[in-house]
Order: C-alpha cells, then structure tokens, then sequence
C-alpha cells in the first residue's frame, strides 16, 4: 500500500528562496508540479498545506498575493491554505528607545513582523502525526523554528518519516540532522514548472502574471 504523504510548504521560506536565484519569473510556478517532482513512485500525495502571511500595508503586495493565492487555488491537487498575520511595531533605538527614522525624508517607520507562520506549520505537523493523517511528511521550509515539532514526532510517533525538502538557499543542518532524508531544490527543479501567463483556470479565467514578477 503506498505511503500517504503530507506536504508543508513554508510560503516565505520558499518564495525568498526562489527570490535568492535573482528570477523572479519563478514566482510564477507550478507549485503542485515542484512536489509532485519530489515525490517517490510509492508514495501518494494525500495532502498539500501551505503557510504564509497576507502583507497588509502595501496594496500591491496585497493584490499580487490575492492573485497568488487564486492559482494556488486552481492547480491539479487541492492545496490548503493557512495565513498568519503581520504586525508592524516601530523600530527604535535599543539604548535610548526612541523612534528610528528615515535617512531619507526623516519620518519614523515601522518594521513587518510575520507572526505564527512557523507556530501554524509545528501544530498541524504534530497534530496530523498524532490523528495519523499521513505516513511521510514533507516539509518545505529552512527555518529552525519548527525543529522541536520534528523532535516531538520523533519521540512521539517514531513510524513517521520525515523529509526536508529546502528552498534555493536555504540549506540547513539543524533540520537535516532531524529528518529522515533531505532534498534541495535548484533552478533545475523549477523551471519546468513555470506557468503560463496568462493562467487560465478551468472556468476559463485567465490571471496575469504581476508586472513586479517578470
């Protein structure tokens, strides 16, 4: 019987991965495809969960990630979406606590915060290995904040297997050392899923590509 997998896609992670190749173009990718590609002939693809965080304080951040998130919803597999959330506290001096500014027009401003990416991604690992939801879990991510999620599955429910499949420049050892396998995506690996522009949905919609994203 084949193995039901799970796959996490930490959409950050991911998305600057992609940015680090300096081709933004791949923004514009088949994601379904990528894992799909990294899938083994004995495993089947029972769920794809994706997490990231919607920008509040820019409309064209917003509307290209809305955009984003409409052919997320519109490839060959169902992909789950989960959102966190930004918050935007002003950055100040660490001695003296007052506001930074701008070196440019001399107006205090605020640093984005994405908050409870990584916290969503560890529950829905822990709980899905703990309500049996899959047999191997993939997971798309280089950021260490969900390693003692795949230390508690580990001591938990040690039949799990785990695999870490790290964005373009974002190897990291602490996650490998934890999973049962690890993968690193290339340029290789995504260039045969770039999407047309325009998509074309299957109710014959058709989404541009953002201007930002060629």
């Amino acid at each position: 019987m084949p193995n039901r997998v799970n796959v996490y896609v930490d959409g950050l992670n991911f998305y600057y991965g992609i940015k680090s190749l300096r081709h933004t173009g791949l923004l514009w990718i088949d994601l379904v495809g990528v894992i799909k590609d990294q899938i083994l002939p004995l495993e089947n693809l029972h769920r794809i969960k994706y997490f990231n965080t919607t920008p509040t304080d820019n409309p064209q951040k917003m509307a290209r990630h809305k955009k984003w998130l409409k052919i997320l919803s519109c490839l060959s597999f169902p992909v789950e979406s989960y959102e966190g959330r930004y918050l935007y506290p002003k950055w100040q001096c660490t001695f003296c606590h007052s506001p930074l500014v701008c070196k440019n027009c001399s107006m205090p401003f605020n640093k984005p915060n994405e908050k409870r990416t990584d916290v969503n991604i560890a529950v829905h690992l822990i709980c899905d290995a703990f309500n049996d939801d899959f047999d191997i879990a993939y997971i798309i991510s280089g950021d260490a904040d969900f390693i003692p999620a795949l230390d508690a599955i580990k001591q938990y429910h040690s039949q799990k297997k785990l695999i870490a499949i790290f964005p373009p420049e974002r190897f990291l050892h602490e996650i490998a050392q934890k999973c049962d396998g690890t993968r690193q995506l290339k340029l290789r690996h995504l260039l045969p899923h770039r999407l047309e522009n325009p998509f074309i949905t299957a109710s014959g919609m058709k989404i541009y590509m953002p201007d930002r994203w060629k």
